[in-house]
């Protein structure tokens, strides 16, 4: 679940319980997430996502055609592109990677 679908939900949630009061509104709501909370495995999911967004995006521009129509690599962006692989495998490396989801913690039943 993505910052959005949770701002969603616990604007559902809040509207359900309170109804239309200041601040609950999923823009509000996203922008307390992504910007007051702290937790670890809240800021360290969020970083995540951006990296992986970024490593996507260099995917995309890897490659070029030269005149004659020749692929071409891009060197200075592979380079770019390995760094970011390597700073995800960091963030996966530095511990438990269902901390890095939002998620509810309830056991299945």
């Amino acid at each position: 679940m993505g910052t959005d679908e949770l701002a969603h939900t616990v604007e559902q949630i809040l509207a359900a319980t309170h109804e239309q009061q200041e601040g609950t509104d999923a823009a509000t709501v996203r922008e307390h997430i992504t910007q007051h909370m702290l937790h670890p495995s809240v800021r360290v999911a969020g970083i995540l996502r951006s990296l992986l967004d970024l490593l996507n995006r260099l995917q995309g521009i890897l490659m070029d055609s030269d005149d004659d129509g020749n692929a071409v690599i891009d060197a200075k962006n592979v380079a770019v592109y390995l760094k970011v692989v390597a700073e995800v495998m960091q963030v996966y490396k530095t511990g438990d990677a269902s901390r890095l989801m939002f998620s509810d913690s309830r056991p299945l039943a």
